[in-house]
Parts: structure tokens; C-alpha cells; sequence
């Protein structure tokens, strides 16, 4: 794909050049409205607004600049909530679009009903003309992310392979930045066959959950040596990984050379955020994690980059 000369980003607010991200946290959930995937796992629902905005203004004065809040339309997202947020925050807060696992949808909604154009023509609109809100209005705010969501099956079932095409072609229409949730078992590199077949640059890719979903050394080197990034968000999801274990992941990676494919995040859930009752806050990567990092013997030079300047081309929009 070709590259534009603009460098920007697309936040609930408008567009902002990539220069004015700082640190940056690419795969939070601010808001997660009440409803099914609530019902199917119950630390999705994070919907009370002051609480978020008690979050999202510590994570600005430790630091905190710009967070994607990963929840995609139809499932519990609530943009009108992030608009608000953004606004009393001053966080650069980017919103996602797409689709994520088919069981967290009604079985009335597009994702499950839409056809393959019908998706694509839903998701360019909510990145082009606005998203649809948690009262099912439509608002002016724009997506700045479009997700897809990976399961073992891959693209041998029929409706996931159907919304892939459909991210895809919204993609290469609008030059926004692709997110992929991966489950236990997915297979990547077939992930990134597709996106190539589509001619759509591996380094548009933001593949997240990889460090508590395949926790291989060999396995990681294989997917950044075709180009893509990963998102490191099991910080301190200690069920899943140690701190050790994180930290000796990232230092893999960056002493095999792909610093500039890596950015952190906490993957955010109510059982988690401090204001929720859970045991940290959005601020951890940078009140806690940055100097067991820097305990660890990261270089300060590859924190900046996973945490402020990969984000920079990650996220940026590109034609």
C-alpha cells in the first residue's frame, strides 16, 4: 500500500498528527456497555463513567497521552462515553471499529446477519461518517482502528473468513490501521497470508494477545520476522503470565532486533482497574512496569519505543 504524506491519527475528537501521540497504551477497554459479553464472561462491563474518568485522569498525570480503546461496535462499545471522556481526560482516545468473537453479538446484528459488502460498507462508515452509539444513534465521532478477531478455526469458518474479507476491504478503502485479537491456537501466519493476498503491508498489522496466547520464543520471532507488530498486553495479568515471563519475552525480542514491531498494554477489565475494585490501575505500565523494565536491563531507548514512538506509524492512517 502506498504511504500518504500525512501522518495522522484518528481520535474520537478528530484527527491528530502522529507527533502529538505520546505514551500511548494500544489495547485498553474504558468502557464495556452491559450486556452480553458481560453475560458470557463477567469482567466485561466497565460502564460507570466517573470511575473510567477517575482512570483516565491518573493515567494522564502519570504521563499517559493517548489509549485505543479496543471494544468494537455492536458488542459494547459506548462512544458516546468515550467522546465525554476525551473531553474531560484531554487523553487522545482512539476508537475501534469491526468485529470481535461472533458470540458476543446479537444474533440480529450485522456481524452476524450482514453480508460480506453490507459489513464493509457498515465498518467504512463508522470510520469515514461516524460510529453508532450506545442508544444506536449515529455520531459524528469517528473509529480509528478496525479489529478482527482470530480463532483456532480460522478461515475455515465461513462467517469469521466473511468478516476478514469485509476488515479488509475497509481497510484498503480508508488506510486505517488493522487490530487482531488472537485466540489460544490461531494460526498467525495464515492471518498474515490473507492480509498479503489483499496487498494490504504486514506492518498495518497490530496482532495482540500473542504473548499469553503462544507463549513461544521461536514462535514470536517467526511472526515479527514477516513484519507485523504485537501488542504485549498481558502486562500483569499474572493468570496468565509472571512478570518474569513477560519480561523475558520482550527482552527476546528486542535482542533479536524488533524493537520498532512492539508497543505494551494492560488488556483492561473491570476485575483489574483499581477504581473497579480490581488491583491496579491504567497508569501501571507507567508508575510500575517502566522501571521493572529498566530493573530488568531494558534499555531506556527501546522502552521509548515500545511506548511512545512505535505507536507513531502503528497507528497512523495510511493510502
Amino acid at each position: 500500500m502506498k504511504i500518504s504524506n500525512q501522518n495522522f491519527v484518528r481520535t474520537v475528537l478528530g484527527d491528530v498528527n502522529t507527533d502529538n501521540l505520546g505514551f500511548t497504551q494500544c489495547h485498553e477497554h474504558l468502557f464495556i456497555e452491559k450486556g452480553i459479553p458481560c453475560s458470557l464472561v463477567s469482567s466485561l462491563h466497565m460502564d460507570d463513567y466517573n470511575k473510567t474518568l477517575t482512570e483516565a485522569i491518573d493515567f494522564y498525570e502519570a504521563g499517559g497521552r493517548t489509549v485505543v480503546d479496543a471494544q468494537p461496535a455492536l458488542c459494547g462499545r459506548m462512544a458516546n462515553n468515550l467522546v465525554n471522556l476525551a473531553r474531560e481526560s484531554n487523553l487522545n482516545i482512539i476508537s475501534t471499529t469491526g468485529f470481535y468473537k461472533t458470540i458476543f453479538y446479537d444474533e440480529n446484528s450485522i456481524i452476524k446477519t450482514g453480508t460480506e459488502e453490507e459489513n464493509t460498507s457498515f465498518f467504512i462508515s463508522e470510520i469515514k461518517e461516524g460510529m453508532i452509539s450506545e442508544d444506536n444513534t449515529i455520531i459524528s465521532a469517528k473509529a480509528g482502528i478496525i479489529k478482527g478477531a482470530i480463532t483456532k478455526e480460522g478461515f475455515n469458518d465461513f462467517d469469521y473468513k466473511k468478516l476478514f474479507c469485509a476488515i479488509a476491504n475497509a481497510a484498503l478503502e480508508t488506510g486505517v490501521p488493522i487490530m487482531i485479537h488472537t485466540d489460544n491456537h490461531a494460526d498467525i501466519h495464515a492471518l498474515i497470508d490473507f492480509f498479503e493476498s489483499y496487498n494490504i503491508a504486514t506492518n498495518r498489522l497490530l496482532i495482540c494477545h500473542l504473548d499469553r496466547t503462544n507463549y513461544n520464543f521461536s514462535y514470536h520471532k517467526e511472526v515479527l520476522s514477516r513484519g507485523v507488530n504485537l501488542c504485549y498486553d498481558s502486562v500483569n495479568r499474572l493468570k496468565y503470565l509472571s512478570e518474569q515471563q513477560e519480561l523475558e519475552l520482550i527482552q527476546f525480542v528486542l535482542d533479536e532486533g524488533f524493537a520498532k514491531q512492539i508497543v505494551l498494554s494492560l488488556d483492561t477489565t473491570n476485575e483489574r482497574l483499581s477504581s473497579y475494585g480490581g488491583y491496579m490501575g491504567l497508569d501501571y505500565i507507567l508508575k510500575t512496569f517502566i522501571n521493572r523494565m529498566l530493573e530488568f536491563g531494558i534499555e531506556k531507548s527501546h522502552i521509548n519505543l515500545m511506548t511512545e514512538e512505535n505507536a507513531k506509524h502503528i497507528l497512523a492512517f495510511r493510502k
